[in-house]
Formats: structure tokens, C-alpha cells, sequence
């Protein structure tokens, strides 16, 4: 159609408003936002570990040797194993340590990441007397770790197994007043994996638990003497 009204109908306005950019910006911040909202804690924990008593966590450890290590013998298999006196109660964490590179607390985690995030927790329990040490390889070379340990009155050492398994295994890190091994079970990571699901993790900590020196310690029932394993 021609004509005055098809003319005027051709250059009506759109009522379609042409987003500028500083609202798509702005768009794009709010979605950045909500994408970038951290998850309820809750949605990180496996609470049922917290639960378990010494029989349970040690069938459980019991059960992941048996699924991570499939290479190993039955017999092989049965001699990694945690004490069933293994439990997630609650220790105190503020003690005195006389020595170097020998703490009373190895708290062990499933990542660097999530080890560095304990250390920052617990260092509200730091002293003159007693330091928490990173004890993992996120931009800490080996040879770094040994030099720290060894000038270090450890009070509280939080790593990643092999990292912890290395010091050992270097006489390093010493075990002669270690009082509790703290393992970070619960904690999920993005893949609600836990330190238990990782086969490359797991690895290093069933041995780490079944280190001769550290292996009697668990088995020695003196409070004052021993190593207890903590589960949480």
C-alpha cells in the first residue's frame, strides 16, 4: 500500500528501546553475582562421618584401601588399616611444644586449597611456643618444607598427604610428640568428592597411617604417650 498512511507507518518509532551497554554491563554484573554466591557450608560437609564411631571410620578406611588400592594382596591389603579407636570428638589444640619439627597435631586435608583454608582457621590456636606450619605443595617446594620444619616449634601442621608422607619418609618431620593425627574427611569438594574418593589422595594417607613409628603410636593406649586419629 502507498500513500500519507503507508508513509506514516514507516516512520513510526519502535517502541523497542536498543539496550545500551551500560545496561548490558550491568546485566552481566548481576549474573556474575549470583554465579559467584558461595554455597551454603552445609552443602560441603558429610555430616554422617561425624556419627561414626571408632568401628565404623575404621571399616570405612577399610573399605577405600579395598577400592583405591586394587593392586595390593588381600594380605597386603588388610595390614593398611586404621585402629578402631579412631574417633571425631573434640581435642585441645593450645599446647606447648618444646622441640622443632615435631608437632602434636597433623591435620591433613585433600587439597592444598582446602589446607591452606584450615591453617588460617586454626591459627587462632598459634603461640610463641607452638606455630601452625603449611605442610603442603601449593607453591611450597619440598626443600622449602624441610628448611621450614626444621627451625620450626610446630604446634599444629596442616598438609596434604604426600607432602606429610614425604617429610616422614625424610625424617623431616618427627612424630615423637605427636598426640593426634586429624583427618579432614567431611569436607566435599566442588565434585562432592571427599579426601576418602580420591585414589591419588588416599594413596599417601593409608600409609601415612601405617608408618611404623606412627602405626605404634596409634596402638599405644596411653593418653600421654600416644597418637590418637581424628576423624571429622
Amino acid at each position: 500500500m502507498s500513500g500519507p498512511m503507508s508513509q506514516q507507518n514507516s516512520t513510526r518509532p519502535s517502541k523497542k528501546r536498543k539496550r545500551s551497554k551500560r545496561d548490558t554491563g550491568e546485566q552481566e554484573r548481576q549474573s556474575n553475582a549470583r554465579q559467584a554466591k558461595p554455597r551454603p557450608l552445609s552443602d560441603d560437609i558429610d555430616e554422617s562421618i561425624g556419627h561414626m564411631n571408632g568401628t565404623l571410620l575404621a571399616d570405612l578406611f577399610a573399605q577405600r584401601v579395598k577400592r583405591h588400592m586394587k593392586d595390593l594382596t588381600s594380605v597386603e591389603a588388610s595390614d593398611l588399616q586404621v585402629p578402631e579407636q579412631c574417633s571425631s570428638g573434640k581435642e585441645e589444640l593450645s599446647t606447648t611444644v618444646e622441640t622443632t619439627a615435631s608437632p602434636h597435631t597433623l591435620v591433613i586435608c585433600g587439597s592444598g586449597i582446602r589446607a591452606a583454608d584450615i591453617a588460617r582457621t586454626v591459627r587462632l590456636f598459634q603461640s610463641k611456643t607452638a606455630a601452625v606450619c603449611k605442610l603442603f605443595a601449593k607453591h611450597i617446594k619440598l626443600a622449602e618444607s624441610v628448611e621450614t620444619v626444621a627451625k620450626t616449634k610446630i604446634g599444629i601442621g596442616v598438609g596434604t598427604p604426600q607432602r606429610i608422607l614425604d617429610l616422614l619418609s625424610m625424617d623431616a618431620l618427627k612424630t615423637d610428640n605427636l598426640r593426634r593425627i586429624v583427618i579432614d574427611a567431611s569436607y566435599l569438594d566442588q565434585k562432592k568428592r571427599s579426601i576418602l574418593d580420591h585414589r591419588e589422595v588416599f594413596g599417601p594417607l593409608i600409609r601415612i597411617l601405617n608408618q611404623e613409628d606412627v602405626r605404634a603410636s596409634m596402638d599405644n593406649t596411653d593418653p600421654k604417650k600416644g597418637t590418637r586419629l581424628l576423624v571429622f
